[in-house]
């Protein structure tokens, strides 16, 4: 059965996600841990940590996204078991419903570049059908670059109303200096957030075979004390035989 997840709405400028409404977050199902959202100007990042459970999906929208945007999709797996990352499954469809990319059973995925040619809501699913018993916990990350190009315009438009173009040329190095600047800093904090979630999975996966240390450690205590009792009561059995008693006869 598909698990749709409650909607808010999300947005920067024009651009948005419709996703996990903050009232859902103690929602019974489990589908939501953490949400972070970050809003610059001049590009739009989200990231999010959710459950997926078992034999379901979780699905977003972005909203309102316009030709010519770049959107970039990052996502990584923090779940394990028995010290073994799981996987999930990936897809994106354009306001269509035609696949855009469909990333099968990864540990960690990524989809950049992706250069909007239809307008509209685009729909994103992690799919966890194929796991009958695990839920995965997944952090992943939506970046869409192209909304500088709206400030680009009001800049053009304030130059054109002063009716100085050399104005107007200073202005354009400087926007794109500043653009560039900009862009810079979001893919240093992208590496740094990058970097915060793998620590996450070691550490998760730490403890996981930490509890497999502790629980095969008792085990084979249990089992080295049974064999120890055992040899013990072995041991007394030889030393309390009583020897056979025999009958002589006596001549008289």
């Amino acid at each position: 059965m598909r698990s749709l997840l409650p909607f808010a709405l999300l947005s920067l400028g024009s651009v948005g996600i419709r996703g996990l409404d903050p009232a859902a977050y103690n929602n019974p199902s489990g589908q939501l841990t953490t949400l972070e959202v970050e809003e610059r100007s001049l590009e739009y990042q989200a990231r999010y940590t959710i459950q997926v459970l078992n034999r379901a999906e979780s699905c977003f929208y972005l909203e309102n996204m316009k030709v010519g945007y770049n959107v970039n999709i990052h996502y990584i797996v923090i779940s394990t078991k028995n010290g073994n990352q799981l996987d999930i499954s990936m897809r994106l469809k354009d306001p269509n419903s035609k696949m855009v990319t469909f990333q099968a059973r990864r540990k960690e995925g990524h989809y950049e570049n992706y250069k909007i040619n239809v307008a509209g809501n685009y729909e994103i699913c992690f799919n966890n059908r194929y796991s009958m018993y695990e839920s995965k916990k997944l952090m992943w990350e939506v970046d869409v670059e192209g909304d500088e190009q709206d400030d680009e315009n009001e800049v053009m438009k304030a130059a054109i109303n002063r009716t100085m173009e050399e104005f107007s040329e200073e202005s354009k190095v400087i926007l794109k200096t500043i653009t560039k600047v900009r862009h810079n800093m979001a893919r240093g904090r992208h590496q740094q957030y990058w970097i915060k979630s793998k620590s996450s999975k070691d550490s998760e996966r730490m403890e996981t075979l930490q509890g497999m240390v502790d629980t095969w450690s008792l085990i084979y205590t249990s089992l080295l004390v049974t064999v120890m009792v055992g040899q013990v009561f072995a041991l007394r059995s030889f030393f309390n035989e009583k020897p056979t008693s025999s009958k002589l006869m006596m001549r008289t």
